[in-house]
């Protein structure tokens, strides 16, 4: 894709932007944003400069993510800044509280809420809000109360299915250009009637672009273990504690039967090491159930994870961006949850329609077995070509305002 992006030229000196997204906690999905905006920002302003921003400080360079500060960095950076540029990278993020995203980041946060008092007192006294100093509950919903005036902000392809009031988020904070991620997501934002909002696919979809097979191949930090499985002849399953609940003994017992039906190796690949997204446990206990049968792989980096993905004959899980990766490459997928909305709802929008179904996690090795996979691929390959036309379009949205808006401070 020679010919993706436009190169727009700044006359003036470098242009700081602040992404700001929930790639503080090692969670795969999270961890493509930055990669992806990154890449295509400088590929079309030429003095992009690039600073990343969390909920709290972070470094995860040693699994494949970046490092960068956290919410109350990011509001005094922006103060600083004659062109107050901020993007909200990615991820079911519209909604999402700090009572939320305090419970996966830290353990003795979550740890308390395992208690029902102390829950309900966290939340009553807005703990977690007044420890970032915020003045507001939803920190990715850039609040007028929170940022600096004439903040431009930009929302890249994120998700909103689970925040009710979208008029509360018109009316009290920053929205200059929209990107939302799902059908559902768009509907809620033009009922609201918010200007400037589009539908668009999750800027993952273009990995396959960004990480290529050359760079797969020069990555360092994929293990020699890892770098076996280029046969594709095995499936990476992957699924979290919650959507595994009370099931472990049929999801093994339907990955034997996938195993021994198409004569391919079962990986079983953590995701997330998170509250409520746990992939670890479940994943082991079907390592048990398997005895040794199949193969788990443990604390993969983020290029492990791709460059698995990149190679295995299929996907079966519950993770939204294992699947969407799975797109980007082409490869066949199989999604599986338990009223799995998030997931459902951006395979209603994007899904293949024949792979648009959310599976029950103990009801799904028959789909699997029965898919023409070859058929499934060629399919693919035409489909995402059109998602990734689609996002570089917005990209290129994106990258037009934040030059608009710098040259215009002269």
């Amino acid at each position: 894709m020679s010919n993706e992006v436009t190169l727009y030229e700044n006359k003036k000196q470098d242009i700081s932007i602040h992404i700001f997204g929930p790639y503080d906690r090692f969670n795969f999905g999270d961890l493509l944003f930055p990669i992806v905006l990154e890449h295509y920002l400088k590929v079309n302003i030429s003095q992009a400069n690039c600073c990343f921003f969390g909920t709290f400080n972070f470094d995860l360079t040693k699994r494949g993510g970046y490092h960068g500060r956290g919410y109350t960095e990011l509001i005094k950076s922006l103060s600083k800044q004659k062109n107050r540029i901020v993007i909200v990278a990615g991820g079911e993020v519209l909604g999402a509280s700090w009572h939320i995203l305090y419970f996966y980041k830290s353990q003795w946060y979550s740890f308390l809420c395992s208690n029902k008092f102390f829950k309900k007192l966290l939340i009553k006294l807005n703990i977690s809000r007044i420890l970032n100093k915020s003045r507001t509950n939803m920190p990715f919903n850039i609040n007028k109360n929170d940022f600096p005036i004439n903040t431009l902000a930009i929302y890249n392809s994120v998700g909103g299915i689970y925040l009710d009031d979208f008029s509360e988020f018109k009316n009290q904070s920053f929205i200059n250009l929209l990107g939302v991620r799902d059908n559902l997501t768009f509907k809620k934002a033009k009922t609201a009637e918010i200007d400037n909002v589009g539908l668009y696919p999750d800027s993952a979809i273009m990995i396959s672009s960004i990480i290529t097979d050359q760079r797969l191949d020069n990555d360092k930090n994929i293990r020699p273990f890892i770098r076996e499985f280029q046969n594709n002849q095995f499936c990476v399953f992957q699924i979290s504690d919650h959507h595994a609940k009370e099931l472990v003994d049929k999801i093994s017992e339907q990955l034997t039967y996938i195993a021994d039906t198409l004569n391919v190796r079962i990986l079983l690949c953590p995701f997330a090491k998170l509250a409520g997204h746990s992939n670890q446990i479940p994943l082991k206990q079907i390592l048990k159930k398997s005895k040794g049968k199949f193969i788990y792989i443990n604390s993969p980096s983020l290029s492990e994870i791709v460059f698995l993905i990149r190679h295995c004959k299929f996907f079966i899980g519950s993770s939204l961006h294992g699947i969407i990766v799975s797109m980007s490459y082409s490869k066949p997928y199989f999604a599986i949850g338990k009223n799995h909305t998030k997931l459902q709802e951006y395979l209603k929008t994007w899904g293949q329609h024949e792979y648009s179904e959310v599976s029950n996690p103990e009801n799904f090795a028959q789909k699997v077995v029965n898919s023409d996979l070859e058929e499934t691929k060629t399919n693919l390959l035409n489909e995402t070509a059109n998602q990734k036309q689609l996002y570089l379009e917005f990209i290129k949205k994106i990258s037009k305002l934040i030059l608009d808006t710098a040259n215009h401070e002269k």
